[in-house]
């Protein structure tokens, strides 16, 4: 096929002759590359402009399944597509490893797609040696859009983004190696940013990744070529096929914005400028390779050459450590000498990110191991609540009804017991960050204060405490009593560190932390509350200081510690968006560092536990919802040794039938249950008819609440189960001394026709 035939049938938009322009365009025979020229040349001619996609990922970040699904959605739309996926060449054949056209199955087969995976040869992975010419050939085909693939993160970006219009970085929420993901120069080149596999359970993980990358994109100096808002991040799934839209809307008026100001015509003669002296380079270099007196000397000046490198580390004359590395190499010289011709490279800050990047690893992998230990400590805690549930509320009531002195003293240690089973729960959920908090605002001077007065008869007298409370110190949102137990294990914890005396300093401290420092710190940039408590102990050895907040790790003998006080007071700080931080050397004490975030609205302080209101509850009418038939029996006991009438449904689908044919003053409901309603989606649907009903919300799993908030009122009381009988009937009193008039005595609750606003 000669030359003019073959350009007349790529205009055509045949995909076959494309093809075998492309092959001739990668061959590296001289008289094939003469011939390619002319071609490119000659199609050059036709004028024809696609919009040009560059997109990169992190490995696994699903890039082919991306190209896919946006692919068959532009075709939908009628655009014809090109994809030119460059893969990794064989070591032995020099061709494509991989073979995208396998991955795209679907793509391959629309014949408004074209795919063209190609060997990167001696390139590196981002970009083969002609994919210019074959982005052009494309556009002369009669593509509108050319996707680039590239290998993955870190495989020659800037080349690829210098001949593309668009430049796409597809990043996983929390999956494969992210911390390529946030170096500065790809990020600085990156137009959109995408967070792929944002469904299902990964969707809430994938929220988070996409805020953060949007801080990181405003963090980054504007450039000339952006309209107000972008760089930005965005939110996909190829997978279920959504965001895509979304995404090819605003890669629509990023390009139309850049054609209009003048932008785009800019970019594209810089490509051609660049593309020319790129060429100019190649050509030279070819034409060297092949002088036979060069590669002659070349040969020959190798066999003497041998290559040194490395790095060391050196101190300044002013103290300062720096990382150098030396590179070069060492030949024969005269007299039996060895001459060096070496470079040395300042790498201090090279080396500092290495380690950083070694930090935020290391920095995941704990956060991957906290994550999975907590699904499985909330899950068992749950399952565990319920069982504390019926065995507290049966032995309080047996403990009321029995007579005999000696089953009376059995059942007070049982009850103990029991309480103490769910104080373990508590801790359980407080370090799988799980636990139900009610945060107030709080003057942590105060609080400090309040729990050093009544801890301090815990503290040896040959133990000092010192305080170093700011004067204008900032509130803080915490809950009141999961600070104060916290402050306490911290206290006891010091105590125990100093066998032989010593002294506790608690200080407080505003602090108002910038972007640089909160990276450090694992904090999001903002106001912030310090509270350290230190000692004079013994301190800890840096293997003992690595592990001291995993669960059941105890430095203490057999029997003195669980090993769950730190792990539970890190859950509580890390659930109230602060963090913990410990300093310590042997021989020279401990530094525990507690970051609260500074309240930001006005309100009450609360410095001790709230008091809970209660009101005699005898002749209410209560339905209760609950899925779990001993924990049901157990509160409809309660409840009716107290004087109410009490109505049982074992699910919420069955409570709303129950409540139809019922009059009830209140609804104590399970938040989770099986079937169609579970707690917030019944209250839901019984407040359509009677607005004014209390409910109380009980769940042996706290963070139900949070999960299914969206549907609970600020004024609905939640109780963590076990739930003792008289926390359960002072939860009734303040609901009822609360209720709206609709649910006043006399103002029966029964399901009629919907409320009318």
């Amino acid at each position: 096929m000669d030359r003019s035939d073959l350009a007349r049938r790529i205009l055509g938009g045949e995909r076959r002759a494309l093809a075998r322009a492309i092959t001739l365009v990668e061959s590296g025979r001289a008289d094939h590359r003469e011939e390619a020229v002319a071609l490119v040349e000659e199609l050059r001619r036709s004028g024809r402009k696609a919009l040009r996609i560059g997109l990169s990922g992190t490995p696994g970040v699903g890039k082919s399944t991306f190209i896919e699904a946006f692919g068959m959605m532009l075709t939908a739309k009628g655009l014809r597509v090109a994809v030119l996926a460059v893969d990794p060449s064989s070591a032995r054949s020099g061709g494509s490893i991989l073979g995208d056209k396998t991955r795209m199955e679907r793509l391959s087969r629309d014949p408004m797609a074209f795919i063209r995976p190609s060997p990167s040869q001696t390139q590196l992975g981002g970009v083969a040696r002609r994919t210019r010419e074959a982005v052009a050939l494309c556009e002369a085909a009669g593509f509108d859009v050319v996707l680039i693939e590239t290998v993955g993160v870190g495989q020659s970006e800037t080349m690829v983004a210098e001949m593309c219009d668009l430049f796409l970085l597809l990043m996983a929420p929390a999956g494969g190696d992210e911390l390529q993901g946030v170096k500065r120069g790809i990020m600085e080149i990156a137009d959109i940013i995408l967070v792929n596999k944002a469904d299902g359970d990964l969707k809430p993980v994938a929220t988070r990744t996409c805020a953060d990358y949007a801080g990181a994109l405003r963090l980054l100096r504007k450039r000339p070529q952006d309209p107000p808002g972008f760089p930005k991040a965005l939110m996909v799934s190829a997978m279920a096929e959504t965001g895509l839209e979304e995404a090819w809307a605003e890669m629509q008026a990023l390009d139309a914005w850049r054609r209009e100001s003048g932008h785009w015509d800019a970019r594209r003669a810089e490509q051609a400028r660049h593309w020319f002296r790129e060429e100019l380079q190649h050509g030279l270099l070819a034409r060297l390779s092949a002088d036979p007196q060069l590669v002659q000397l070349q040969a020959a000046l190798s066999d003497q050459v041998a290559e040194v490198a490395g790095r060391f580390l050196v101190r300044t004359a002013g103290g300062r450590e720096k990382w150098l590395e030396l590179r070069g190499s060492t030949r024969a010289a005269e007299g039996g000498q060895m001459r060096a011709d070496c470079i040395v490279l300042d790498v201090s800050a090279e080396v500092e990110a290495q380690a950083e990047a070694e930090r935020q690893a290391a920095m995941a992998r704990k956060a991957q191991k906290f994550e999975s230990l907590g699904q499985l400590t909330g899950g068992v805690a749950h399952d565990f609540n319920n069982l504390l549930a019926v065995i507290l509320g049966s032995l309080e009531l047996l403990d009321e009804t029995a007579e005999d002195p000696l089953s009376r003293e059995l059942i007070a240690p049982a009850i103990q017991a029991a309480q103490r089973g769910a104080g373990l729960t508590r801790s359980l959920l407080a370090f799988a960050r799980k636990a139900r908090l009610d945060p107030k605002a709080c003057d942590l001077n105060a609080l400090v204060e309040e729990t050093i007065g009544w801890a301090a008869r815990t503290i040896p007298s040959n133990i000092r405490i010192e305080t170093a409370l700011a004067g204008d110190l900032w509130q803080v949102d915490v809950d009141v009593d999961a600070t104060s137990s916290a402050v306490l294990n911290l206290l006891l914890n010091a105590r125990d560190a100093m066998p032989a005396g010593g002294r506790i300093t608690l200080s407080t401290e505003n602090l108002d932390i910038g972007p640089d420092r909160a990276a450090r710190e694992d904090l999001q940039p903002g106001r912030y509350v310090r509270l350290c408590v230190r000692d004079t102990g013994t301190g800890m050895a840096p293997e003992v200081a690595a592990r001291i907040f995993e669960p059941f790790f105890t430095t203490k003998e057999q029997g003195k510690g669980t090993g769950l006080g730190l792990a539970m007071v890190e859950g509580f700080i890390k659930q109230s968006g602060g963090t913990i931080q410990v300093a310590s050397e042997p021989g020279a004490g401990t530094d525990f560092i507690l970051y609260f975030p500074a309240r930001v609205r006005e309100g009450s302080i609360a410095t001790g536990a709230a008091e809970a209101a209660g009101s005699p509850c005898a002749g209410c009418r209560v339905l209760v919802a609950e899925d779990q038939p001993g924990v049901l029996l157990v509160i409809k006991a309660m409840l009716e040794r107290a004087g109410c009438t009490v109505t049982p449904a074992g699910s919420g689908d069955v409570a709303l039938e129950l409540f139809r044919d019922g009059e009830f003053d209140l609804l104590l409901t399970d938040i989770v249950m099986p079937g169609r309603l579970m707690g917030p989606a019944l209250a839901a649907e019984i407040r359509k008819r009677v607005p004014g009903l209390p409910v109380i919300f009980m769940s042996g799993y706290a963070a139900d609440s949070a999960i299914r908030g969206s549907d609970l009122q600020p004024t609905d009381i939640r109780l963590a189960k076990p739930v003792s009988r008289s926390e359960l009937l002072s939860a009734i009193g303040r609901a009822m001394a609360d209720r709206c008039p609709a649910a006043r005595p006399g103002a029966v609750a029964r399901l009629g026709p919907p409320a009318v606003p």
